[in-house]
């Protein structure tokens, strides 16, 4: 990401934009909570005009709230806003998923 953002810059500034956004959509390939936090502090830490421009997560850990209960993902939504996509499978899912992003 930080390579991204370095090249994305270069090249925006080239074309005169000044603003541009980006979105992290992660298909499920974050083990927990804690790899997405590491990732997303070093993305504030080596480029924090980077970590600015992210808008939103995009389905960071397993789709499956039944099977994964524990994706307490409230300590990443308090940084950026995280987007269930798969995962809302229904009104149930819904209910889950606010629990995972929204402490007590």
């Amino acid at each position: 990401m930080l390579h991204i953002d370095r090249v994305a810059t270069e090249v925006e500034t080239r074309r005169g934009v000044n603003n541009w956004y980006y979105s992290l959509d992660f298909n499920e390939q974050c083990p927990d909570v804690d790899y997405l936090l590491n990732f997303i502090s070093r993305i504030e830490k080596g480029s924090p005009a980077g970590y600015k421009r992210i808008t939103f997560i995009e389905q960071p850990t397993r789709r499956d709230l039944v099977a994964t209960p524990e994706q307490l993902l409230f300590r990443a939504s308090k940084l950026k806003p995280v987007v269930m996509d798969e995962s809302l499978t229904g009104f149930d899912a819904l209910q889950r998923g606010r629990k995972l992003v929204t402490p007590g």
